[in-house]
């Protein structure tokens, strides 16, 4: 075929970029270190290869997959056993364990690496791509692909592939109920959309990007910067919890358009990704149907971001 060359501009450079059939723009994360990190809970422990095979299976490969751990999990009140398939990893260096000070939640998939990653300092330029990945889910083999070839995570963005926009209704609205305390969500795939799509809450079950320039230091203890913060309640709701910090911080979070796999055709709406044997394994969805606030509290803190109205 035919030889074109187009211009694009990321934010930081413009790239001029040989295009041959399906288009693909070359943005700077090949100058970049990408990091892929997840974390688990001790249940989980067993069937986490699943997960990371995928992402040994991507088409565009991390340079890192981080497993962080913590020694004992506040979540299932016992301590970690590494699995002989994760240490055969690790010994190997297919992947990197890293050892986590506390136990943060959901979000210790994250933690961990960001600290190590702002203690690094390198310059917005150098810094490197941060992809946090799910325990449960088998991920298609370009899903990050799909965050990192549209670009928005050189313009300064969160590149998710699924996440929502947050609608806050009056209690004399005909959409307002006692259950839903006038929370009302849309939810954004990927799959379904034609152009980087700004949203206000990231789903990480689809796998985001951020770089470590997105933080501050008061991210791992909000709470000092705000004793009204609910960080119970934020502890299991790292999603919401990140997408309302970020937002704080002035950082646009987008779902970046791809075009969907067979699978994906087939799946129910929203599905971005299949789902390993772990997705039985969730002890936390115990603690949500104990107290189903624990959301509503995180969106009501930060209602001033989530201000959309209907």
């Amino acid at each position: 075929s035919s030889l074109y060359l187009v211009e694009r501009v990321t934010g930081y450079m413009w790239v001029q970029v040989p295009l041959r059939g399906q288009i693909k723009f070359k943005t700077m994360y090949n100058k970049r270190k990408v990091i892929a990190t997840t974390s688990t809970i001790p249940s989980r422990m067993d069937n986490l290869h699943f997960s990371i095979k995928s992402i040994l299976g991507q088409s565009i490969k991390p340079d890192e997959i981080v497993v962080a751990l913590p020694s004992h999990s506040m979540r299932e009140e016992k301590d970690y056993e590494i699995h002989e398939e994760i240490k055969a990893m690790s010994d190997s260096g297919v992947i990197t364990l890293l050892h986590s000070e506390e136990d943060h939640g959901p979000a210790t998939k994250l933690f961990p690496v960001l600290k190590r990653e702002m203690e690094a300092g390198l310059s917005k330029d150098k810094e490197s791509i941060i992809i946090t990945f799910d325990d449960d889910k088998h991920y298609q083999k370009n899903a990050f692909e799909n965050l990192l070839s549209s670009g928005a995570i050189e313009c300064g963005a969160v590149a998710c592939r699924k996440g929502s926009r947050i609608y806050l209704a009056s209690e004399d609205h005909p959409f307002y109920t006692a259950k839903n305390d006038g929370i009302l969500e849309r939810i954004y795939n990927g799959g379904d959309e034609e152009s980087l799509t700004r949203v206000d809450c990231l789903y990480g079950t689809s796998a985001v990007a951020y770089r470590a320039s997105y933080f501050d230091q008061d991210v791992f203890d909000y709470s000092s910067v705000d004793e009204a913060f609910p960080e119970v309640s934020a502890f299991f709701v790292d999603d919401i919890y990140l997408s309302g910090y970020l937002g704080v911080k002035g950082k646009t979070i987008v779902v970046c358009p791809f075009e969907k796999t067979a699978f994906q055709e087939k799946a129910p709406s929203n599905v971005t990704d299949g789902n390993t044997v772990n997705n039985a394994i969730n002890p936390v969805s115990d603690v949500s149907k104990k107290t189903p606030n624990l959301s509503k509290d995180v969106i009501n803190y930060f209602s001033k971001v989530f201000h959309n109205k209907v």
